[in-house]
């Protein structure tokens, strides 16, 4: 009996402790997955804002880091990761491309259970990359947009000569035979302004009802000084060659009658060349459509960089703001004579007008800026804004005339997003430059179009190729859209070609392709067709005031040389039957995602 009771006591007693072990295993097992719950749940929180910490700051890049940290620690705190506080991590760093960020971020979390194997606290860490598209720059890698008259020894603009590099890119020049152009708002829109326009005299035009353009914006067009981080801190100089609207016609056959070389202080050599027909010189200030209204007031306004990109929001630098009133003439002889013995330069002439002279196929300064970072500052362009509440400059000649001021600085309306006028019939063409002090820092300076580019070719030729867009190697697997809105007037009957040119400089498929492969075209919007060679047929009885697309599809493998301003630029050739000039507003972007996470 005593064997037996044993053996029960035994089976008891394993029974009892098989109990409790297997509740301890359990409990255990039971606490380690609380513990890991929590983990995944800690994990999934860190990785959302890892990843909206990410496309938060991608938007600073590749030009200030400093300002990408900031942002992406300021998304942390808001999902509850305060980076001042204990065992909050975050690293904030470049990626693989200037245009990548890569943020880690490492979060510590208190265990439940852990602790009753030694295991307090547990830290979690995720990571995430982001890639930015920026605005993508048109028409020029060059610190010069359009064509670029020399300039003259003082008192003229300076430099005496070109503003380019000693050395500039291979598709920089100083003739590359167009203009940057703007139309005043009251000349009807068919002529070939896109955006600065109101007026729609027929209804057949691209997005105009009712004798309105539906697509006109108040706050006209921008281009981009860019600045490297090379330049920054240097003293840039933005210049406007022949800023004011002076009536000379398209080609310059209403230009100065009997101009002769020493005209006046601004000219004292060239002055037949300069005020003649000289494609070199003639901006080609005229009245497309012959619409009878007063001149426009062109106004330019400098703003600087902004970390959002976004010309609309970017504040206006001091001292940068100036209009130009406009003529419906050019000035005479008369007015550009200085002295009444031009052999001699002696005898003050009354006639003489300072600022027609200052102005008339001149470099005029707008205002000379010292960049504090780098980036895209903005140039604002527009005609809707009367003088009212600027200030005139004053126009007194040497011989003491008081002549009436073509120019007016400091007006507060020109800061506004809307305008104060709709008047103004003709288009203003003119140059721009932007020079540094340092000449050296000439190459990492450019002035480009900004999603919008109206640009005036008035040398007659059969053959015409341009800088397009600038598309970097981190927009591979997207595409550029590309609008031309009223091209090829006078091209009537076989048309003229356009087409999209891969950069000199591309690799891999772009590279081994006689043409981009898959552009296909749309006008006005409607069905997508093949474009073969990536080139469209364009015709006055087609496309007049209409809007031809291109799509240019980017491939997955694009690569290209992003080392200076001058590569990954795609371009475009445009081919006339015949010796045609023409008006035509361009836009051109990179689409896709801009802000994308890669990892």
């Amino acid at each position: 009996m005593t064997g037996c009771r044993r053996h029960q006591d035994e089976a008891g007693y394993a029974a009892l402790l098989v109990a409790i072990l297997a509740s301890t295993v359990l409990m255990g097992l039971a606490a380690v997955g609380v513990d890991t719950a929590r983990w995944y749940a800690e994990a999934e929180r860190l990785q959302k804002t890892a990843d909206a910490a990410a496309l938060a700051g991608v938007t600073y890049m590749p030009n200030n880091l400093t300002g990408a940290r900031a942002a992406a620690a300021a998304v942390a705190k808001r999902n509850g990761y305060d980076t001042t506080s204990a065992g909050i991590v975050m690293t904030v760093s470049s990626g693989d491309l200037p245009s990548e960020l890569r943020v880690s971020l490492s979060a510590p979390v208190d265990n439940a259970f852990g602790g009753f194997i030694g295991l307090d606290r547990t830290t979690i860490t995720r990571s995430a990359t982001a890639d930015f598209t920026a605005p993508a720059p048109m028409g020029s890698p060059c610190n010069t947009f359009g064509n670029e008259p020399p300039s003259q020894a003082a008192p003229a603009a300076q430099p005496a000569g070109s503003a380019l590099p000693s050395s500039p890119f291979p598709n920089c020049s100083s003739t590359p035979f167009f203009w940057a152009a703007v139309e005043g708002a009251d000349t009807d829109k068919v002529q070939g302004d896109r955006f600065m326009t109101s007026a729609c005299a027929g209804a057949s035009t691209y997005q105009c009802a009712g004798g309105k353009n539906s697509e006109f914006r108040a706050d006209g067009y921008y281009w981009a000084v860019h600045v490297e981080e090379e330049a920054k801190n240097t003293a840039i100089t933005v210049q406007i060659y022949d800023p004011a609207y002076m009536r000379t016609e398209i080609n310059c056959s209403a230009s100065p009658v009997g101009a002769y070389n020493k005209m006046n202080s601004y000219v004292t050599t060239d002055g037949k060349s300069r005020y003649s027909t000289s494609a070199t010189y003639c901006s080609g200030d005229y009245n497309p459509g012959g619409k009878s209204g007063s001149p426009p007031v062109t106004t330019f306004v400098l703003r600087a960089a902004n970390e959002a990109r976004n010309p609309r929001v970017a504040t206006p630098i001091s001292g940068c703001t100036k209009q130009f009133v406009g003529s419906s003439s050019p000035p005479t002889t008369s007015e550009l004579s200085q002295w009444t013995n031009m052999d001699r330069a002696t005898g003050n002439n009354s006639s003489y007008d300072l600022q027609k002279a200052q102005l008339f196929h001149q470099w005029v300064s707008l205002c000379t800026f010292t960049p504090g970072r780098a980036g895209d500052y903005y140039l604002q362009v527009r005609t809707n804004v009367t003088t009212t509440g600027g200030t005139p400059v004053g126009n007194r000649n040497p011989a003491g005339v008081v002549k009436s001021s073509l120019v007016y600085e400091g007006n507060p309306n020109a800061l506004l997003s809307e305008g104060n006028t709709l008047s103004g019939v003709g288009l203003n063409s003119f140059a721009l430059r932007a020079v540094p002090s340092d000449p050296s820092k000439a190459s990492y300076v450019a002035v480009a179009g900004n999603e919008n580019m109206p640009i005036l070719q008035n040398k007659a030729g059969s053959t015409a190729t341009f800088n397009l867009i600038r598309a970097l190697p981190n927009t591979r697997g997207q595409y550029i859209a590309f609008d031309f809105f009223d091209p090829a007037d006078g091209a009537t009957t076989s048309g003229a070609t356009v087409r999209v040119v891969a950069p000199t400089d591309a690799k891999n498929t772009l590279k081994s392709a006689s043409a981009i492969p898959n552009c296909t075209h749309a006008l006005n919007g409607e069905a997508l067709t093949p474009a073969a060679n990536c080139t469209v047929t364009v015709r006055s009885s087609t496309h007049n005031g209409q809007v031809e697309r291109l799509f240019i599809p980017i491939p997955n493998d694009y690569d290209c040389n992003d080392t200076t301003l001058g590569g990954c630029w795609f371009s475009v050739a445009i081919t006339f039957p015949s010796s045609v000039t023409d008006f035509t507003t361009w836009s051109a972007n990179i689409t896709g995602d801009p802000v994308r996470l890669i990892e």
